[in-house]
C-alpha cells in the first residue's frame, strides 16, 4: 500500500519530497545511488526488481502534510512505485502486485476517491470506514474478507464493483451490503454474481 501511496504523491506534486528526498529536485540517478549504495541504469537494470529500493521506499515516512494533499489513489496495475522505481520495466505478464490490506489508508484523511482494483482477495474493508470524505470507490473486486464496513463508510456517494461469481454465503453478505447502500441513496454499479 505505501509503494501505492508514495507513487501517488509523487506523480502528483512535483516538489514532493520525503524526509531528506525531494523527487523534484535529484535526477533519478541520484535516487537509485541513495537507495542503493551503487550507480544503477534504469534501462539496463529495470528489467528486474532492482535490490534495495523497495527496502529503501518502505523505509521513508510520508509525512502528515503530504498525505493529507491527497485526494485520489490508484490501487491499480501501473499505479505502484514498484513500477515506476523499484522494476521500471515491469511486465505485466509477471504478474500484478496486489494490495492485502487497507490499513494505513487512514493516514490520507482527505481522499475522495479510490480504485481499488488489485485488493487481494482476503482484505478487509474495514478501514475504508476511517476515510471521512471518500465519495467514489471503484474497480472493487467483490471477493474481499468483508462486506459490510462498505455501509459505514460515511460520504459515499458512489460505488462500482466488477463481477466475478461468488459463493451462496459470500453473495448474500455482499448483496445485503449493496441494497443498504442503495437505499441510503448510493449509486451503485455492480455486476457480481452469486453461484
Amino acid at each position: 500500500l505505501k509503494l501505492y501511496i508514495i507513487e501517488a504523491l509523487r506523480t502528483e506534486d512535483d516538489e514532493f519530497s520525503i524526509a531528506d528526498w525531494s523527487f523534484g529536485e535529484a535526477p533519478f540517478e541520484e535516487f537509485y545511488r541513495a537507495a542503493t549504495g551503487r550507480d544503477v541504469d534504469p534501462d539496463e537494470d529495470g528489467y528486474e526488481e532492482i535490490p534495495g529500493v523497495a527496502d529503501f521506499l518502505l523505509t521513508l515516512d510520508v509525512s502528515d502534510a503530504a498525505a493529507t494533499t491527497l485526494r485520489y489513489l490508484g490501487l491499480e496495475a501501473g499505479n505502484s512505485a514498484y513500477e515506476t522505481l523499484v522494476c521500471p520495466y515491469w511486465d505485466f505478464e509477471d504478474g500484478v502486485t496486489t494490495v492485502d490490506s487497507l490499513e494505513g489508508l487512514q493516514s490520507l484523511p482527505n481522499l475522495e476517491e479510490l480504485n481499488a482494483s488489485i485488493l487481494a482477495p482476503a482484505c478487509s474493508l474495514e478501514p475504508l470506514t476511517r476515510l471521512p470524505r471518500l465519495k467514489r470507490l471503484s474497480g472493487l473486486s467483490v471477493r474481499c474478507k468483508d462486506y459490510e464496513p462498505l455501509t459505514r463508510i460515511p460520504a459515499l456517494e458512489n460505488l462500482a464493483a466488477f463481477g466475478v461469481m461468488l459463493d451462496k454465503q459470500a453473495f448474500e453478505s455482499y448483496r445485503a451490503a449493496i441494497e443498504a447502500l442503495r437505499a441510503r441513496g448510493v449509486e451503485v454499479d455492480d455486476r457480481a454474481r452469486g453461484a
